[in-house]
């Protein structure tokens, strides 16, 4: 290693004394050889690289069917290197089997080609993502061995706020087009399918197949009804009587919604005759019921002993009748409950505890309040049926709610959100929470509050191996009883406060004493929440996630209304905590996240400013800002050129410790590649020297991948080289694509007429975060 030092010493030296760019040329190449072979003899010492084919491909195995993991991970590994390509390749064809087809993806039919190849024979699970022609889906039976699929997964381009959905999940120009697709082709592996519609939130995809409630279209498609594994229906369009004869087709029915569209009518079913014997559902594992009056009469109907997630809302007089059937479901995993009514006095024989994993539990304004001590009882035995869950919620609008009885039947719970919906707090209140007795949770890790639980919570129990605390949306939180709770919590170590207000009556109860949370390393906060701190004292905080206010914005036009958040990172800045310990929050930093909130184009304020203060910073998460001349990562990159790099040091450059940048927005990429060039060309630099410099950027990630004539120089800065100059991509001059595709290099499909000061999006950049390393 030292001969390759000393040779890159060399060639720098004849780089820097050489002015005519056509020999620099050749000494570029040379020294990026040496930082090749240099890199060689590092990864000679990697145990990763010395592990056997078939270890590789079990750990690739668990990454691609990990389920928040998009399905193009295998060509994502294939791009690592040789090794791995050559693992994707050869013996890993079960990891090509989930096949998504988007239209949104101008490359879909390489793609799909590309893994029916690759998959070899093995079975495949297809999933179409619409808009299709009736030509695209020629190509598709053309292409996509229709013979090997196993399942197949329809989602439709309308979202779940388009008018009509609950009766026509797809768009009318789309479902003569999948029943085109469907007509006289043969399925014969095929075991389910289902039609789905995008939702905002990800992974909370809802499920349809109302596509095929039509007996007279049925006829005329090769895929029967019989197949079917996820049925939504909603009965105020389906005669209940005709569904019950349907559902008794349908064996292979995995998932089963039934919806409502306006509040649950309190009542019993009429005009039903019951059946004689219980359809069996054995396949079903998901059912949820949005009707309160169909709970009991559809599990009278049905026989499914193998279900692990129920959904229901419930009339309270029909506890006892459902205690007696739930009882025995020994294989229910997750169960939410909304109550409606009072509960009749009963007397409930006392069963065995299911060993479920979550119980979600929602009371109506009526639930409780006006029933007397035995109905009281039949509630809490209903309660210790599901006292062994592990993570529990409990929702409710009662002003007279007993929080503190309800939850002492789960004192094994590990993860534990309340919410109430209504009332704000008292002066009373806080008295009465300081006072109260205290319910120890000794196992609960996370705790989550809402609205007007948050003082009810933090005032009743003790959660000695708490580490996670979050609460939200509440205008009255109580110092005193939120300062009492973190003393008793000693291991916390992450904390959020969302729209949290202080309530002025806790004033007059506040103590002078100081609060250390010596644990405590992450903290999500709104910049008007941080009065909170004042009395705190963070010495290992570690991550820091500021959080906007909600603002209500508007275009020049005045055509566009949308929510927007503002940060103001001066804030931060000027909060010094603990007036006995006067330290900046900014000070141990190694995080700044500004992309909690999740929402487009936040405002930011103050950035340029703090950067300063973040002495110890690795990693910036950086959202996508409202105007082009506002880019973060651009300021960022700037000021940092504009600070020095190399020649102030660990102790005078800006942010001497970043190692990576997390971007929503693309950077200006001549700055990014000087930047590059100044901190990560170390090669020539002996030991000491690299010591007392910047530490190189190691990794940035983007909005998707830049075309491969920026790639390819950024990856080569990355690693310590002389980006050499490559081809540019061609752009149409009759198109005029988004500004992302113009800055990323690509070639854009998308015609955008009218231009304005915010950076325009096309779809090819809302697929996921590409992370950029040297060599991967």
């Amino acid at each position: 290693m030292e001969d390759v030092h000393a040779e890159a010493r060399t060639l720098m030296d004849r780089i820097q004394t050489t002015t005519d760019s056509a020999h620099s040329l050749p000494n570029y190449m040379s020294y990026n050889d040496l930082v090749d072979r240099a890199e060689e003899l590092t990864r000679g010492n990697d145990r990763f690289a010395a592990l056997p084919a078939e270890l590789l491909h079990q750990i690739f195995h668990d990454y691609c069917y990990d389920k928040d993991v998009n399905t193009n991970a295998p060509f994502v590994l294939s791009l690592v290197c040789t090794r791995w390509a050559s693992i994707m390749a050869t013996i890993a064809a079960d990891l090509w089997t989930r096949v998504e087809v988007a239209s949104s993806n101008v490359n879909w039919l390489e793609c799909l080609e590309v893994q029916c190849e690759k998959s070899r024979d093995k079975p495949l699970d297809v999933t179409l993502q619409f808009p299709f022609s009736l030509d695209e889906l020629d190509q598709i039976a053309a292409k996509g061995h229709l013979e090997r699929w196993k399942t197949l997964v329809i989602v439709s381009s309308r979202n779940e706020l388009d008018q009509d959905i609950f009766r026509f999940p797809l768009r009318m120009r789309e479902a003569p087009v999948v029943l085109h697709f469907l007509q006289n082709r043969e399925f014969p592996l095929l075991e389910s399918i289902d039609v789905r519609i995008k939702t905002a939130a990800a992974g909370s995809s809802v499920l349809w197949s109302n596509l095929f409630s039509d007996s007279r279209t049925l006829d005329n498609v090769s895929v029967k009804p019989l197949i079917m594994s996820h049925l939504t229906v909603n009965l105020f369009f389906i005669d209940f009587s005709l569904f019950m004869a349907l559902l008794g087709e349908l064996r292979a029915l995995v998932y089963l919604r039934f919806l409502a569209q306006r509040r649950p009518t309190i009542g019993t079913v009429t005009g039903q005759s019951s059946t004689s014997q219980p359809i069996p559902l054995d396949r079903l594992r998901e059912m949820y019921i949005e009707q309160s009056h169909l709970c009991m009469p559809l599990l009278d109907r049905i026989q499914c002993q193998n279900l692990e997630k129920l959904s229901a809302l419930l009339l309270a007089e029909e506890i006892p009748t459902f205690y007696q059937r739930i009882a025995g479901a020994n294989k229910l995993k997750e169960f939410a409950l909304t109550l409606y009514g009072v509960p009749s006095p009963s007397r409930l024989d006392v069963a065995k505890p299911l060993d479920i994993d979550a119980f979600h539990l929602t009371h109506s304004a009526e639930a409780i309040e006006h029933g007397d001590s035995s109905s009281q009882q039949t509630f809490d035995m209903l309660l210790q049926l599901f006292s062994r869950a592990n993570h529990v919620t409990v929702r409710s609008d009662q002003a007279s709610f007993d929080w503190y009885r309800t939850l002492c039947h789960f004192e094994s719970v590990e993860d534990l959100l309340v919410e109430r919906t209504k009332g704000l707090i008292k002066a009373k209140d806080v008295e009465l929470a300081l006072s109260s007795d205290s319910l120890t949770l000794g196992r609960l890790r996370s705790l989550r509050a809402n609205g007007g639980a948050c003082n009810v919570a933090l005032g009743t129990m003790t959660c000695p191996k708490l580490q996670t605390l979050k609460l939200s949306d509440t205008s009255a939180l109580s110092l005193p009883v939120f300062y009492s709770f973190l003393q008793r919590t000693p291991d916390l170590r992450a904390l959020e406060l969302e729209a949290v207000q202080i309530s002025k009556l806790s004033a007059a109860y506040i103590t002078g004493e100081v609060i250390a949370l010596t644990n405590l390393r992450d903290l999500a906060i709104m910049h008007d929440a941080l009065g909170v701190l004042d009395h705190l004292v963070l010495p290992n905080l570690r991550e820091l996630r500021p959080m906007g206010v909600l603002q209500e914005k508007s275009t020049q036009r005045g055509m566009l209304h949308f929510t927007q958040r503002r940060i103001h990172l001066d804030k931060f800045l000027l909060h010094r905590g603990a007036r006995a310990y006067p330290t900046s929050l900014l000070t141990n930093i190694t995080h700044l996240d500004l992309c909690i909130s999740k929402v487009l184009f936040p405002s930011v304020a103050g950035f340029k400013e703090i950067l300063p203060a973040l002495s110890k910073v690795e990693k910036f998460s950086l959202p996508r800002t409202f105007q082009n001349d506002l880019i973060l990562v651009d300021i960022l990159v700037k000021d940092m050129l504009h600070y020095g790099t190399a020649e102030r040091g660990l102790d005078g450059g800006l942010c001497p410790h970043l190692v990576e940048i997390m971007t929503d927005d693309y950077p200006s990429w001549p700055p990014l590649m000087e930047l590059l060039a100044r901190r990560n060309m170390t090669l020539h630099l002996s030991q000491e020297e690299r010591s007392k410099r910047p530490r190189p950027l190691a990794c940035l990630s983007l909005p998707a991948l830049p075309h491969p004539s920026i790639l390819r120089p950024m990856q080569e800065a990355l690693a310590g080289k002389y980006p050499i100059p490559s081809e540019r991509a061609r752009r149409s001059p009759s198109l005029r694509g988004c500004d992302d595709c113009a800055l990323s290099g690509w070639y854009c499909l998308e015609l955008i007429e009218e231009r304005t000061n915010y950076r325009s999006q096309c779809s090819r950049h809302k697929q996921g975060t590409a992370r950029v390393t040297a060599y991967s």
